[in-house]
Parts: structure tokens; sequence; C-alpha cells
């Protein structure tokens, strides 16, 4: 019983180190995607201001 708790646990840190680097890896491939257009957008803005 003890043997089989310990298992479990294992397995749901696991999951959730898992989930975590996911998340870091989505989180990176959006600043990627946003930051360039970011940027476009504010040059665009201060073009079009001038």
């Amino acid at each position: 019983m003890g043997q089989q708790m310990f298992f479990v646990r294992k397995r749901s840190a696991n999951v959730a180190s898992a989930t975590c680097f996911v998340c870091a890896k989505a989180k990176r491939q959006l600043q990627v995607f946003f930051v360039p257009v970011a940027t476009l957008t504010v040059q665009k803005a201060l073009a079009e201001r001038s």
C-alpha cells in the first residue's frame, strides 16, 4: 500500500513538471511571435504620428 502511494505521487510530480515545461515552451513561442508584431505596431503608430 505504502509503495503504491509513493509510485502515484512520483508520477503526478512528473506530470506537473512536464506541464510546467510545456507552459514555459508555449510562453517562449508566444514571445517570439508577439514581440515582432508589437514592434511593427509601434513603428507604424510612430510613422503615422509624425
